[in-house]
């Protein structure tokens, strides 16, 4: 019994052993396969179709081999960081995409496309409808060294297309983008948080070279609806049909070293504006060229928080020569508030010339609290010869309010704002009102010691209500000299405040010639306006006239001035006015001056109309005559019968010193004088 088991055990070992050899020789057998690495994998097809297995972990359409939708299919489902490439033997070939499957839809991560020195474009022309080329669904992938042309809709979609918080972090690095039906590039974030922190760079965005248009996109890039910390960075975005570059809805944008409308020194136009902000928040741009472009360089349209600053808008790159924008250099329009355009280093200076209309705009009775600083406008990159931007350097209208243009306190957010076709500044519409302007250069050279003329006027205030230009501030001053006509021009405006920072007619040195051409300043029918500039000197016209019957309440006082080619203060605009004893109409209601009727020694006694303050100055010539003057030196009170006495201390005496009045109270709002004529002394007839 024992020898037949042990028989039977070795029987069936061997029926084992057996059948263990036969499967393993046999043709149905399948060996366990080695661990396999995903990619990198090569595009060695032009034909455009799927992966044909996803789980053979084998780029290949199933026909002609491996393209580049099955490669992008591939490496998605492999799920860890890929290359993809392409064969040396497409150099220069064009990947048309199949109709029947449409749009690339990219959804892995960790993947890289690489054309590398191969020239291949990848082309949308045989999709139809609202097809795009690539749409980028995943996170951390580069697309670099391709062309990419001629979709319906987009060349490149980024973002969170699917709702689930991805499209993050991914890169086009040195791709064309061209000829495509919507936009170049397209970032998208929707409403899950997605569509973040992605990148364009060093790519041309618009043509097949940064040399020449053909066919561009009908627009360059957009950024949509919150598609936050969106980097684009030194492209060249240019020839695309609507805007370079449009921000809609989104924070944290940052537009940085690119060449928008331009090649640096030729325009490729976008058709609308260079960039265009639609409600972003936080727009960074910096370091652009934005130049050429049919509409504005930059528009900011109810955009908040921006800082556009050291970008070249409306010139070429080396900001000697113009590239018009189609109209303003940068727009801030419908409620932009909080934007800075400029800032106070000469790194953050913007040089804002040579545009088609306005330097800057800002726009709107929601446009507020802007900061226009430190920027050149209408000047060279040197700020020694004029490239006009050909309206106003800077204008503000239709109920713009409480925005500065420079700054108080230090030259670091001094504008210099010469050159320019019309107007320095102007104001335009009644509710344009509480905006400042103050520490600026207008009409003058970055160095403030020559002129660089505004065509008309430094500032012009045309209706538009209480609006500073200078202030009561500590400041380096505001100098506002050469212009071609007026210093400032005011017409039909309430309240408006002139103050002791301006230098109207001098160089920066204080003292050096440099006038307006006509006026240092000129009211037309202004009322409650307060006139009292440091100085007022070398014009070609009057110190400050006054004109227009309606034109009373307004106090002009400046603290000094001479050499003008007529008074120091003219009221009417026909030389000095006389007294003549009763109430008239006019210009301040042509206010008598004071008149001294005594003097002894330093004593002086006289009289001036009731309760008025009176002002003395320390004369300069005859300030009742053309060229003649004053220096600022002391103010007291008449009674209520308008008499009055006074004591002159160093060494004055009745000779020395002319008389203006002020109406009480003498706040702003008040009737002033002409100055007094000096008197004139005659010694006592000796008979003999």
């Amino acid at each position: 019994m024992q020898s037949l088991q042990s028989f039977r055990k070795t029987a069936f070992r061997l029926l084992i052993a057996l059948a263990t050899a036969l499967a393993l020789f046999s043709p149905l057998a399948s060996p366990a396969r080695p661990a396999r690495a995903a990619g990198p994998y090569v595009v060695d097809t032009s034909t455009d179709g799927p992966d044909s297995n996803l789980a053979d972990g084998t780029c290949s359409d199933g026909v002609d081999g491996c393209s580049l939708r099955a490669a992008i299919q591939q490496a998605t489902h492999d799920n860890v960081p890929t290359t993809i490439t392409f064969s040396s033997g497409l150099a220069g070939s064009t990947l048309l995409l199949d109709n029947t499957y449409g749009t690339i839809i990219w959804s892995g991560v960790n993947i890289t496309v690489d054309g590398g020195l191969n020239n291949i474009s990848i082309s949308g022309l045989n999709l139809t409808g609202a097809k795009s080329i690539f749409q980028i669904q995943g996170n951390d992938n580069l697309l670099e060294n391709l062309t990419i042309k001629q979709a319906p809709r987009d060349g490149v979609q980024i973002g969170d297309f699917l709702g689930v918080g991805a499209g993050n972090n991914n890169t086009l690095n040195d791709v064309k983008v061209f000829g495509n039906g919507a936009s170049g590039v397209y970032v998208f974030a929707g409403s899950n948080a997605g569509g973040l922190g992605n990148t364009v760079q060093s790519s041309i965005i618009g043509s097949a070279n940064a040399s020449s248009c053909a066919t561009g996109n009908n627009l360059g890039i957009l950024v949509d609806q919150g598609a936050v910390g969106t980097t684009i960075n030194q492209n060249w975005i240019i020839c695309n049909a609507q805007h370079g570059v449009q921000i809609s809805g989104t924070t944290g944008v940052s537009v940085t070293f690119n060449s928008i409308g331009t090649s640096d020194f030729i325009a490729l136009p976008n058709g609308f504006t260079g960039i265009y902000g639609l409600g972003a928040t936080g727009l960074y741009v910096s370091g652009n060229i934005i130049s050429g472009n049919g509409w504005a360089g930059v528009w900011l349209d109810n955009s908040s928080g921006a800082t556009v600053r050291h970008n070249w808008i409306g010139t070429n790159q080396a900001g000697d020569a113009a590239l018009p924008n189609g109209n303003d250099g940068v727009a801030l329009t419908n409620g932009s508030h909080n934007d800075t355009i400029g800032g106070v280093t000469p790194g953050d200076r913007n040089f804002i010339s040579g545009n088609a209309w306005n330097g800057v705009l800002l726009d709107g009775s929601g446009t507020h609290d802007n900061l226009v600083e430190g920027n050149f406008i209408g000047t060279n990159f040197a700020g020694t010869a004029a490239i006009a931007n050909s309206l106003n350097g800077a204008r503000l209208r239709n109920g713009a309010q409480n925005n500065t243009v420079g700054g108080a306190f230090s030259a670091a957010p001094r504008n210099v704002i010469s050159g320019n076709t019309l107007d320095g500044v102007a104001f335009y519409d009644p509710s344009t009102s509480s905006n400042s302007v103050d520490d600026n250069f207008i009409g003058l050279n970055a160095a403030g010691n020559g002129a660089i003329p505004n065509g008309l006027d430094g500032v012009a205030i045309f209706s538009s209500n209480a609006n500073s230009i200078g202030s009561l501030a500590g400041s380096t001053g505001q100098f506002i000299s050469g212009n071609a006509w007026q210093g400032i021009y005011v017409e039909n405006a309430n309240a408006t405040n002139i103050d002791s920072t301006n230098y109207i007619g001098v160089a920066a040195n204080g003292t050096t010639p440099l006038g307006n051409g006509l006026q240092g300043v000129l009211l037309i029918g202004a009322t409650n306006s307060t006139v009292r500039p440091n100085t007022v000197s070398n014009n070609g016209g009057a110190g400050v006239e006054l004109d227009g019957a309606s034109a009373t309440g307004n106090t002009i006082s400046p603290a000094g001035g001479a050499s003008n080619g007529g008074l120091l203060i003219d009221l009417g605009g026909d030389g000095h006015t006389p007294n003549d004893g009763d109430v008239d109409t006019g210009p301040n209601n042509l206010l008598e001056y004071p008149v001294i009727t005594a003097f002894a020694g330093s004593v002086i006694t006289g009289t001036a109309c009731a309760n008025c303050t009176v002002f003395i100055y320390h004369a300069i010539g005859d300030p009742a005559a053309p060229g003649g003057g004053g220096t600022f030196y002391n103010e007291f009170f008449a009674g209520g019968s308008g008499n009055w006495s006074t004591t002159l201390a160093d060494g004055l005496t009745s000779a020395d010193v002319s008389l203006v009045a002020c109406e009480a109270p003498c706040l702003g709002a008040s009737n002033t004088s002409e100055m007094s004529p000096r008197p004139v002394l005659f010694l006592p007839l000796t008979r003999k």
